[in-house]
């Protein structure tokens, strides 16, 4: 067997309802072993937010523009993304340094 790595990925959808975090192991061919997930709601406040950064995203042609308020969002949420990281950890006894790789898209606002 390959060397086995452990990941933790985290998700957060069109559906604005909160960030999902699962853990995984696996070697990368064949070998995949599903750990423990948790879901962190967003409060109903800041998925407003959320919704407000799509509205400032609509208007701008250059995917790597961050406006003002759009960039208090964006860090906001990965603020929050680290704080959900942090719970996981913490809630199922993981080490930060027990795991290799974390996966992390952001939110989507513009296509």
């Amino acid at each position: 067997m390959d060397v086995v790595r452990t990941a933790i990925g985290l998700m957060s959808g069109t559906s604005m309802d909160g960030i999902d975090v699962a853990l995984i192991r696996t070697d990368g061919r064949g070998f995949i072993e599903r750990g423990p997930f948790l879901g962190m709601p967003y409060d109903a406040e800041f998925r407003g937010r959320l919704k407000r950064a799509l509205e400032l995203a609509r208007p701008l042609r250059d995917r790597n523009e961050r406006p003002g308020e759009l960039r208090e969002i964006e860090q906001e949420l990965t603020l929050r993304h680290a704080t959900a990281v942090t719970a996981f950890l913490e809630r199922f006894g993981l080490a930060a340094n027990g795991v290799d790789v974390l996966g992390f898209h952001g939110q989507t606002v513009l296509h």
